[in-house]
């Protein structure tokens, strides 16, 4: 039975892939940390449901000692086991009517998608070293394509455009950090998904289908996907009309 912590789980694809982790078999997935500032009633509901296979955790991925607490919660609730998944999903994005010469939003960003996702890895470094799987996942996006940035320029996002690209090189270090420990560091494109953050109604995707796509390549990923950027694979979508194929391809950086 594995163990998964996924962080920013208070709503939106983090909340979908606790509820589908939840959902498997018990036989598959074994204990699942659901990470997040404060607990919202719909994890909170999850939670109760779940018969103690969800633990919420409360975690502020920016705060080191927080995330200290939060490492400690999960080893005493995996006793001598180790982590075997670590989802990197908390993350923030706000829309820059200015664009770039009027954004004020750069340093919290950076700080929440890079800063915060280099934080958690480091502190549950040893317990996925514990782990049986070694697998790191990060949430990255198209807008941190530079060579689609091009494509992608009409979107007002230039914060979240900067730390997506610095996430995906983020990705790269740990990945070359850790492969000849066994891990697999990789950074995953969910593409548009219907929540908040992630399109809204014009989306693509539903929230279970977009954290379907992401918990299949975390678990399916070998060693070829190692410090590689990859699209979410779902099933009827590979060819679609829009900005992007949901074909399990890797991705331009």
């Amino acid at each position: 039975m594995a163990s998964y912590l996924v962080t920013g789980t208070s709503r939106g694809l983090g909340l979908a892939m606790v509820a589908h982790l939840a959902n498997s078999s018990e036989s598959d997935v074994g204990v699942i940390f659901a990470a997040a500032r404060s607990q919202t009633p719909d994890l909170q509901s999850l939670v109760k449901k779940s018969s103690g296979r969800v633990v919420y955790i409360d975690m502020d991925t920016t705060n080191q000692v927080n995330v200290d607490n939060a490492v400690n919660a999960v080893e005493k609730r995996l006793g001598d086991q180790g982590l075997d998944y670590l989802i990197n999903n908390a993350g923030v994005g706000g829309f820059a009517p200015g664009w770039t010469e009027n954004l004020t939003d750069l340093n919290e960003e950076f700080n929440v998608n890079v800063s915060g996702t280099h934080i958690v890895t480091t502190l549950f470094l040893p317990l996925l070293r514990k782990g049986q799987a070694k697998k790191i996942m990060n949430i990255g996006s198209t807008m941190g394509s530079l060579a689609l940035a091009e494509m992608f320029s009409i979107f007002p996002l230039p914060a979240y455009k900067v730390s997506k690209a610095a996430l995906n090189a983020l990705t790269i270090q740990w990945a070359q950090a850790l492969s000849g420990e066994g891990f697999v560091v990789t950074s995953i494109n969910p593409g548009t998904v219907k929540s908040a953050m992630g399109g809204g109604k014009v989306a693509d995707l539903t929230l279970e289908q977009g954290a379907t796509g992401i918990l299949e390549a975390i678990v399916k990923g070998g060693p070829e996907k190692n410090g590689k950027f990859s699209m979410i694979t779902v099933p009827g979508w590979e060819n679609a009309a829009g900005l992007h194929r949901y074909d399990g391809s890797f991705m331009q950086w």
